[in-house]
């Protein structure tokens, strides 16, 4: 979970590994909080998950100054299922193309950070949860990963 309990939680855990190198991963979007992060000795490092499955070249983005967050969804970000299945999605969006036939490599990824997309993203994810669901029910064998088309280009 987020928030003041995350935060008191891993001001606790730091000094019982002492020998340790720390790195936290999860909760992280802005630099700052980063940078902040680290300088106050909290952890060693920054690990970053869902926020690349949106934009896999944030962490380079970030190092060279171009950017200062991770793209600004409009999912719920207290609901996992809803960002698993949006990351699980985006990694296989990116896996259609080879990288060499992308302008850039963010082409191809829902941008779920446009209130279009994501309105037609739940919209989706709703109809792949319900047909998830039947198969279930029925002892069949389900795909876990939503084929989705983006709509904003």
């Amino acid at each position: 979970s987020r928030g003041p309990h995350r935060e008191i939680l891993i001001f606790q855990i730091r000094p019982v590994f002492k020998d340790t190198v720390v790195y936290l991963t999860g909760g992280f979007r802005t630099a700052p909080a980063m940078v902040k992060a680290v300088a106050d000795r909290i952890t060693d490092g920054i690990g970053l998950g869902r926020p690349i499955t949106a934009e896999p070249d944030l962490p380079a983005k970030i190092l060279r100054g171009e950017c200062m967050s991770a793209p600004d969804t409009k999912l719920d970000q207290d609901d996992f299922v809803i960002t698993l299945i949006a990351s699980l999605t985006q990694m296989w969006q990116m896996g259609r193309r080879p990288c060499a036939d992308l302008k850039n490599v963010c082409d191809d990824i829902a941008d779920l950070s446009h209130p279009k997309e994501v309105e037609n993203f739940i919209k989706k994810a709703d109809q792949f949860f319900t047909e998830a669901t039947k198969a279930i029910k029925k002892k069949q064998p389900i795909n876990c990963v939503m084929e989705y088309e983006n709509i904003v280009a």
